[in-house]
Parts: C-alpha cells; structure tokens; sequence
C-alpha cells in the first residue's frame, strides 16, 4: 500500500524529483499529495507543475509568527491525507509543534553522514574538511 507524501523544498527541487522519478518507475510505494515550498522562486515550483504535483507556497515572513505558518502547513496536510512528510532540501528548521505532529513521520534528507557537517554548506564544508569520503543521511 502506497503512503501519501508532502515533499518539502526550499531550491533547485533535484531531490523532488528523484522521489518523483521513484514512485513513477515504482521503487518508491508512495503518492505525492503536494510539494511544500517556502521560495516562491524556488525551481521545485515549476518541477512541480511540469509533472502535476500540487504546490504550496507558503514563505513564512507572510506570517505573524512560526507556529502561525506551521499551523497553516499541518492544516493543508490533514486535508490531503498526508501520512508523511519528506524534507527534500527544506531549508528551514521546525519547531517542536510541527514535529509533534507528524512524530515518526518526517524523513530528512541530508548531504552529509550526520553528525558530520551539519547545516546548510554540508558539502562545501566535507570538502574544505579534507574528509576522504562522505555520504547522505
């Protein structure tokens, strides 16, 4: 049985679409109700349009505050049946309110072998580090 996904992107979308490219060539049992996006110039939008995938943009400076953004976000994933959330180069960080609600339920994926470089340059950083090798979480 196939899960119901929120995809969550923030740039170039390149992860997106590597889920999407997944669940089309059937090595992913999933469904992609709606890619969040917190950049409305974001790339992933027009990915996302180009293969069907409802889109929310929601940039959180249009908000009073965190909680107030992450209220609307859980809203739209309720009613779409979202059953998991997958943070596909989301550049932003939660707060214990959003992840409360889909504790268990988040995926993140991440440029480098965690705890090893952490943030958002995991790359530049393994690089300028001299590490011999690297990964993803």
């Amino acid at each position: 049985m196939s899960k119901r996904i929120a995809v969550f992107c923030s740039g170039n979308g390149s992860n997106f679409e590597v889920i999407l490219t997944a669940i089309r060539r059937k090595k992913l049992r999933a469904e992609v109700a709606v890619m969040v996006c917190d950049n409305p110039k974001a790339y992933a939008i027009t990915r996302a349009n180009h293969h069907g995938v409802a889109v929310a943009v929601l940039p959180p400076k249009l908000f009073a505050s965190r909680k107030d953004h992450e209220k609307l976000i859980i809203s739209i994933l309720n009613d779409l049946g979202v059953e998991v959330v997958v943070l596909a180069g989301y550049m932003r960080l939660f707060t214990p309110y959003f992840v409360n609600a889909y504790k268990g339920r988040i995926l993140n994926v991440h440029p480098s072998l965690l705890p090893a470089f952490k943030g958002a340059h995991a790359i530049r950083d393994a690089f300028n580090a001299g590490v011999k090798g690297t990964g993803v979480s």
